[in-house]
């Protein structure tokens, strides 16, 4: 989807506690991102004709979506390349209560960036190396 210039200022701003982000992004193969893109047009129309079915009128957001596939498409053909994005953040604190409420931070500033958020606990050897490689590094 779409992005903001600086929608990840959330996550990197988040508060005042120990906390690191690091960003990876791996190129997709054409052929693979333009499946994705048929995939995801197939369930927009299914949800389309089920939305139509039930007489339920089309929302801007839904409009939207279709808008998005439709530009990652032309993008595609035009040759553009497909990107697989992920942000990894590690918190850490001195206590369990601490990096509670910081994890809860986090959650909330990846909701406001509208970001996917799965919690991974007990990987912080990880992610402190994730943490330390240098931005902009291309992992294949």
């Amino acid at each position: 989807s779409q992005a903001k210039l600086g929608f990840l200022d959330h996550l990197v701003f988040a508060g005042h506690f120990r906390h690191t982000v690091s960003l990876y992004v791996r190129p997709r193969s054409l052929e693979g991102a333009l499946r994705q893109v048929q995939r995801r047009k197939s369930d927009w129309n299914s949800t389309e004709s089920v939305r139509h079915r039930l007489g339920r009128q089309p929302s801007l957001r839904h409009d939207r979506i279709r808008h998005d596939i439709d530009q990652e498409e032309q993008e595609l053909v035009a040759g553009h390349m497909g990107l697989k994005i992920a942000a990894l953040v590690s918190v850490s604190a001195d206590s369990v209560e601490e990096l509670e409420s910081a994890a809860a931070v986090v959650r909330t500033a990846a909701v406001r960036a509208k970001c996917v958020v799965r919690s991974m606990k007990g990987q912080q050897e990880s992610a402190f190396i994730a943490a330390a490689t240098p931005l902009g590094r291309l992992v294949l």
